[in-house]
């Protein structure tokens, strides 16, 4: 952690009136409370700011915040902060393209060439939220964040570590959780986060009696969209059912498509292993080293990922 960078980070917003928050396509948990967190520190840490998150609201995220999903007036005197993303083509409103000044926060592999001014970039972090929870702790100016805003950076630390389970050693971010955690109530949180529809219930059987294994141990599924709507489900649930298979013995990376109504893919790989987000990116993705996820022209793409993936497997 550089308590320098965090500073010029927060000098930077104290500069501009005008700042709209971004995150990526497809929004998690962490990208939703990554930003929903900051959005509140801001408002509450500095007098006349104008802050908005943007891109496309997502209604199963609503326990963690909303997005204001506005038309910049002025994006010349305009702060874009970048969250949870780590190349430009994935940022959901590509809007901050237009602004004055752009800082990136995010703890995912840098892929392409900086689009920003300034980077905060740790792979190292659990998550985004944790960053942004390390801002609040560091700065040199005291910040302050509301029980709102607390519930939204541990709805996005315990997203993108699945209640810790994803990390090795948990003991830094344990020992900085008490800070915004003192009197939040977790069960609530959990039980919006994981709750499933009837639906995904129903879906796991064709999940379970369809899954394919690679010879060198990927478990893939490929769902049409005929068979998406069958189950009354949007693409994007299918997809990220992914971990269902994350216990199955013998395989290294496990991988579901499902397909939209235009005919493009959703795709979200996962690995115990073999890292999936340089294929990923090589598709127009991108990601964590063992969690990540694309948007698929087409089938025969797809045919060529799981090619890669199954080399990827096989070579590690």
């Amino acid at each position: 952690m550089d308590k320098k960078l965090i500073d010029e980070i927060v000098k930077k917003i104290e500069e501009y009136k005008e700042i709209a928050i971004y995150r990526h396509v497809m929004p998690d948990p962490d990208s939703y409370g990554s930003s929903n967190g900051l959005k509140d520190i801001i408002l509450n840490s500095f007098k006349d700011k104008n802050v908005y998150l943007m891109g496309e609201h997502s209604d199963r995220l609503s326990y963690i915040g909303e997005t204001d999903n506005v038309k910049l007036k002025d994006p010349k005197n305009t702060l874009a902060i970048v969250l949870d993303v780590s190349n430009a083509e994935r940022v959901d409103d590509q809007s901050f393209l237009d602004c004055d000044y752009i800082i990136k926060i995010d703890h995912h592999k840098p892929f392409t060439e900086p689009f920003e001014n300034l980077i905060f970039v740790d792979t190292n972090y659990s998550s985004c939220s944790e960053m942004i929870l390390d801002i609040l702790l560091n700065s040199t100016k005291e910040l302050k964040i509301s029980k709102k805003g607390r519930e939204a950076l541990y709805a996005g630390i315990i997203g993108d570590t699945g209640r810790f389970l994803y990390l090795d050693n948990p003991t830094s971010l344990l020992e900085k959780l008490p800070k915004i955690t003192f009197d939040i109530e977790a069960k609530p949180i959990y039980r919006e986060m994981y709750k499933k529809k009837k639906e995904e219930l129903q879906v796991l059987g064709y999940i379970y009696g369809n899954f394919k294994i690679t010879q060198n141990g990927v478990a893939y599924l490929k769902v049409p969209y005929e068979t998406v709507k069958e189950f009354n489900l949007e693409p994007i649930q299918v997809a990220r059912m992914v971990n269902s298979l994350a216990d199955l013995e013998n395989i290294k990376n496990w991988v579901f498509f499902a397909e939209k109504e235009n005919g493009e893919i959703f795709g979200e790989f996962r690995s115990n292993g073999p890292v999936v987000n340089d294929i990923a990116f090589k598709y127009g993705g991108g990601g964590h080293a063992l969690a990540a996820g694309a948007t698929i022209k087409d089938w025969d793409t797809v045919s060529k990922m799981l090619e890669d993936f199954d080399t990827n497997c096989k070579n590690n």
